[in-house]
């Protein structure tokens, strides 16, 4: 899993307004446009207490660059489905599997890093 530090930069989360909704990351891949390795991260934000959910997709490369390919606005009700769009059509189209965090019903920076680091993730920069 990745290092929170390579995600942070493409969403800002401050546990008053904007929360950690879902991070989906999906296995490494390679092809000819990326020879050394890449993968996607899809990575969620909600605000609080109501409003549209940022759902951000991210291109990350072996060398660690990142490009971000695109960003939404989404309603609750409509995330997990426009996130499965996302992830079944690059999962088809580059053989890779993704793998879900739920990060929902996190509010505040220590259960953040707790359940980032449960997940597999080695350090936690909030922004």
């Amino acid at each position: 899993m990745p290092d929170c530090d390579s995600t942070t930069a493409m969403v800002s989360i401050d546990f008053r307004t904007r929360f950690p909704r879902k991070y989906w990351v999906s296995s490494w891949s390679k092809d000819e446009q990326y020879p050394q390795g890449f993968r996607y991260k899809l990575l969620s934000v909600r605000p609080d207490p109501k409003g549209l959910i940022e759902l951000v997709v991210v291109l990350e490369e072996a060398s660690g660059s990142k490009s971000e390919m695109t960003r939404l606005k989404v309603s609750r009700s409509a995330l997990d489905r426009i996130a499965a769009t996302f992830t079944d059509g690059l999962s088809e189209e580059y053989n890779i599997e993704f793998t879900e965090l739920d990060l929902s019903k996190v509010r505040g920076e220590r259960e953040f890093e707790r359940r980032v680091k449960e997940a597999g993730w080695h350090s936690t920069i909030v922004q």
